[in-house]
């Protein structure tokens, strides 16, 4: 397992959330290995979130049910950051996954690097 810096500003629950976020992402890398339409499962993703919003404006659902949506959003969002999409060009494509770049201005002792 690798340690991730993070600024010391988040709390516990932001943490805990990005560390679901993160183990989401190892399962849902090996159930869908390879590149595919990443944006298409964001927006459904996106979708299941809202509808998970709106059960809880009408008393039918939780938070736990909305947080586990916006945790796909977040890891689709994350796979389409790092590792691009099938239908974007094959010139647009060879960037990825050079969009997430670290800070250059922090160093390994400040909150927040990334290496």
């Amino acid at each position: 397992m690798a340690l991730i810096l993070v600024p010391d500003e988040l709390n516990p629950d932001d943490c805990a959330f990005l560390a679901s976020v993160a183990n989401g992402l190892v399962t849902a890398r090996a159930k869908y290995p390879g590149n595919s339409r990443r944006k298409a499962g964001l927006y459904g993703e996106m979708g299941e979130a809202m509808v998970a919003i709106q059960r809880i404006e009408q008393e039918r659902g939780t938070v736990q049910e909305l947080a586990a949506e916006l945790r796909q959003v977040a890891q689709m969002a994350c796979r389409l950051a790092v590792e691009g999409d099938a239908t974007f060009s094959p010139e647009v494509q060879a960037q990825f996954p050079c969009i997430v770049q670290p800070d250059p201005t922090l160093k390994p002792h400040q909150p927040g690097f990334r290496p």
